[in-house]
């Protein structure tokens, strides 16, 4: 039985990479190979070969640098048979998979905080340490001589290390990330269509809007209640996500939409989600990849998405969803929301599974 390391800052059965390495982890078992977990902190209910090193809690700075001396002490210390594998920022595995650059995301990210929020967010990142701290984890971890491959989730990320570090082709495999195609499907939407509206008390007549996200302002959930204001009284809009919304209640009050959405807080059940929409909207202004957009065009629906998310990739425009520029993003949503909630069925065929995404890693620890 082969072992192999993971390495994750948060091991949880919730959130996107975090839920992400935990079904790998069931992968891998199913596979034969003996995972342990190497972590921060693990809120699953599992306590078999996890490795939980905890990090001092003053700050970000604090909490990045000592899981990663922690972790890094870990490292130094497994069989040299085995496969270490890093879903965070810990240099020196054997594969590294990588949502892109530091310096990229302060670069790209930006954009999402027009105004006056943008001043005050660069003077906020300008006195952060993490800021500081990061890009010299990504040299680390980029000019490291051990780690054998690089697994990109996007071809947006694998230009990013590329044009920031020279890394050899031979190195880099881009493997989005894969769908639980078992879950979400066009079959599931369909036949749970009509029960999922009336769970959220939607009528055939509303043009349903989705967005999820644990980051609301960076995923552009304010241009999107501003658009909507724009939008006739049919369109209403679901929120997936256990962000404080607090802020974005009072936005939707002052433009008279409050009765046209909902704040659903975490939700367990996405595919019923999913199955209530006729539209995704991803407005982000920064995202290596972003599984939200994966997920509902596997489901059948349209999605709109910005040029500054990997996954964009999967979008085939106006057929199955439609790329913009973040620049008077309001304006472009408010023109393209009502042409793409017109497109309401797509197969999803272009959509990598999560067993097929797996295999290409596992190709990669037996390599």
């Amino acid at each position: 039985m082969k072992n192999v390391y993971l390495f994750i800052k948060n091991f949880s059965p919730k959130g996107g990479v975090e839920s992400f390495c935990y079904r790998f982890r069931e992968f891998l078992l199913s596979k034969g190979y003996r995972p342990y977990v190497v972590c921060a902190s693990n809120t699953s209910s599992i306590e078999k070969d996890i490795i939980e090193t905890g990090y001092l809690r003053a700050g970000r700075f604090t909490k990045t640098w000592s899981y990663l001396s922690r972790s890094q002490k870990i490292l130094s210390q497994i069989p040299p048979n085995a496969t270490s594998m890093s879903f965070g920022s810990i240099p020196g595995c054997t594969i590294f998979r990588t949502g892109g650059v530091h310096k990229n995301f302060l670069k790209k990210s930006i954009k999402g905080y027009p105004g006056i929020k943008g001043i005050r967010k660069r003077a906020s990142r300008s006195i952060n340490p993490i800021n500081y701290y990061n890009p010299v984890i990504d040299n680390l971890i980029y000019n490291n001589k051990n780690t054998k491959f690089f697994i990109s989730i996007s071809k947006m990320a694998a230009d990013e290390i590329k044009s920031c570090y020279n890394i050899s082709e031979e190195k880099i495999r881009t493997i989005p990330n894969g769908v639980d195609t078992l879950q979400f499907n066009t079959d599931a939407r369909n036949r749970n269509r009509t029960h999922a509206r009336s769970i959220f008390d939607l009528s055939e007549k509303d043009n349903v809007i989705g967005f999820s996200s644990t980051n609301f302002e960076l995923k552009g959930l304010g241009s999107l209640i501003e658009t909507l204001s724009t939008l006739p009284d049919s369109y209403k809009l679901l929120i997936a996500g256990n962000r404080n919304p607090e802020k974005y209640k009072k936005l939707a009050k002052k433009l008279h939409v409050e009765k046209r959405i909902s704040f659903l807080g975490y939700v367990k059940d996405m595919p019923q989600f999913y199955s209530a929409l006729d539209l995704l909207c991803h407005p982000s202004a920064y995202d290596t990849f972003g599984s939200v957009v994966a997920e509902a065009l596997a489901m059948g629906l349209p999605v709109i998405t910005t040029k500054n998310v990997g996954a964009a990739s999967l979008i085939t425009e106006m057929v199955n969803g439609h790329t913009i520029e973040m620049q008077d993003i309001e304006k472009k949503l408010k023109h393209a929301i009502p042409a793409m909630i017109q497109k309401q069925h797509n197969t999803g065929n272009n959509i990598l599974s999560q067993n097929d995404c797996f295999k290409s890693y596992l190709q990669l620890i037996e390599n």
